[in-house]
């Protein structure tokens, strides 16, 4: 993401922090960086899922994510992991296995 967008967008984020956070600067200044960090954590997962070699473990975490993308969308959101998933009740079924001629 530009360097100009991000501070676009970011801006409500930070506000947001600091009225709920009011009572305390560092806290919300905190809390702010947090979320950009995590955010910077799953934006480089997704870029990596769909343009790098993967270990196994993360070649299945790229199936289930292009699973989400092309056979169910309105469920399998976990682009980093499935717990969440798992929580909320939208972990897709694993594929069918293709049937051998």
């Amino acid at each position: 993401m530009p360097p100009t967008l991000f501070v676009i967008l970011a801006t409500p984020f930070w506000k947001l922090a600091h009225f709920l956070f009011a009572y305390n600067w560092h806290a919300a200044t905190a809390v702010f960086c947090g979320g950009v960090f995590g955010y910077t954590c799953y934006d480089m997962t997704h870029y990596f899922l769909h343009h790098r070699t993967l270990p196994s473990y993360y070649r299945e975490l790229k199936k289930y994510h292009l699973q989400h993308h092309f056979a169910d969308y309105e469920n399998g959101f976990g682009v980093t992991s499935r717990f969440w998933d798992r929580v909320f009740g939208t972990e897709l079924a694993p594929p069918k296995a293709a049937k051998a001629a």
